[in-house]
């Protein structure tokens, strides 16, 4: 796992994804916590999308899915097409320079503690909320409820053809952002493939 993600960060030409995983070890139903990075490994700078919502269920470009590849039956979350995702806006779009990197997922953690109420009866109790992008289906900690090895890869896309809302922009958008969308190179991307391990305990 690890030697495939080391290949794929030494590679010197076009635009490589790479899955970092923050731990391989899980308890079952406990969400996973993975890194994305794109990185643009060209000689010109280019304008790429974070995942929006949408995305996942390839209602609107750009494309993304964390495809579990030893799971047979349809993954949790967000079920039904969104036939009214957001407009894009300026900041869904990523400048990117030669040999930077960003996150499409653009989530962080936000771990929330909770003391014990005597009068409401709470136990203490901790939960993780995620803040960010749309995240893909592929992430929902339902997923994860049966003690084995998940195989995982994450896929990028701004050239689907399934998708009906294109890029989805706003009547407001400007020509000059306009301009920014003619610089998204068309691509289709595949991480490096990570192992998840979920036991009961």
């Amino acid at each position: 796992m690890f030697l495939e993600m080391e290949k794929l960060l030494q590679t010197d030409t076009g635009i490589i994804c790479v899955l970092i995983p923050e731990k391989i070890y899980y308890r079952i139903g406990e969400r996973p916590q993975i890194s994305v990075l794109i990185i643009n490994r060209t000689d010109t700078t280019i304008y790429l999308p974070n995942c929006l919502d949408g995305s996942s269920d390839g209602t609107r470009l750009p494309f993304c899915d964390m495809e579990i590849l030893n799971m047979n039956t349809s993954k949790w979350g967000r079920q039904f097409i969104d036939v009214m995702p957001n407009p894009l806006i300026e900041n869904d779009l990523q400048l990117l320079r030669p040999n930077e990197s960003f996150n499409p997922l653009g989530y962080r953690l936000n771990i929330k503690k909770f003391e014990p109420d005597s009068i409401l009866f709470f136990e203490p109790f901790t939960i993780t909320l995620l803040t960010g992008n749309w995240l893909p289906r592929g992430l929902n900690a339902r997923n994860y409820l049966i003690p084995q090895n998940y195989r995982i890869q994450f896929v990028y896309s701004t050239e689907d053809t399934t998708s009906f809302r294109g890029w989805n922009t706003h009547e407001h958008f400007s020509d000059f952002n306009l301009d920014r969308l003619d610089s998204i190179p068309k691509i289709t991307i595949r991480s490096n493939v990570i192992t998840l391990k979920y036991r009961l305990l």
